[in-house]
């Protein structure tokens, strides 16, 4: 949900069966009050709630998850195991993600630099600036310009080689 759907690790973690509609396609990032969460951003921190489009990727995925647990209707999609005893993947989201990192071999990773790389990834692919906002739940596009949405070298490079300008003389 964070490398796919851009959400923050509270978003992904604090879904419930009840913000997955699988007919819909979409995910929705909802507020949770009776854990003290809610949807970052907006007035007062509240933030505005959204629904985000399921990629086939999440959609396989959850729902191999879901036929495999019996398609529940409530409960947690990632439920946190027995308290203390360090179970169920809420507790183990950055240790686990330090381990693949480590054996893919490549260095520092932490579960927002998914999100960045989400927002990067589409912002590359020509996603309109609106459409980032709107699914990745950004009151305004200046978070999103200023620290989400990079550009790599090589994307930057191929645009000047496919725009065909410079056909002549460098100087």
């Amino acid at each position: 949900l964070m490398a796919n759907l851009g959400m923050r690790k509270s978003e992904a973690l604090t879904r419930e069966w009840s913000d997955v509609d699988f007919q819909e396609g979409v995910v929705r990032v909802t507020h949770k009050p009776a854990i003290g969460w809610h949807v970052k951003g907006g007035r007062r921190r509240q933030g505005r709630e959204r629904a985000v489009p399921m990629t086939p990727q999440v959609r396989q995925g959850l729902a191999e998850r879901w036929i495999g647990l019996g398609r529940p209707t409530s409960g947690w999609v990632f439920p946190a195991g027995r308290r203390g005893k360090g179970e169920g993947p809420r507790r183990d989201c950055i240790r686990g993600m330090k381990a693949a990192a480590s054996r893919a071999g490549i260095g520092h990773v932490h579960p927002h630099l998914l999100r960045h790389a989400w927002a990067s990834r589409l912002a590359m692919n020509g996603v309109d600036r609106k459409s980032l906002q709107e699914m990745g739940g950004w009151e305004d596009g200046r978070m999103l310009d200023e620290v989400y949405a990079h550009v790599t070298s090589p994307h930057l490079k191929g645009i000047m080689e496919r725009s065909g300008i410079g056909g002549g003389a460098t100087a």
